[in-house]
């Protein structure tokens, strides 16, 4: 059974956030590769700019 792209744990980019820092870049070529829907894309970044 295939799971969504919703439901997929992303531990990799879990540790990228918790290494941020403050003048860090972040370069990702399909906004895809890291969600699939609005409101996930926002729950990881909005962290960033808060």
């Amino acid at each position: 059974m295939k799971e969504s792209g919703k439901k997929i744990k992303r531990p990799q980019l879990d540790e990228l956030l918790k290494i941020l820092r403050k003048g860090d870049t972040v370069i990702v070529y399909k906004l895809e590769r890291i969600s699939r829907a609005d409101d996930e894309l926002m729950k990881y970044l909005y962290p960033l700019f808060i």
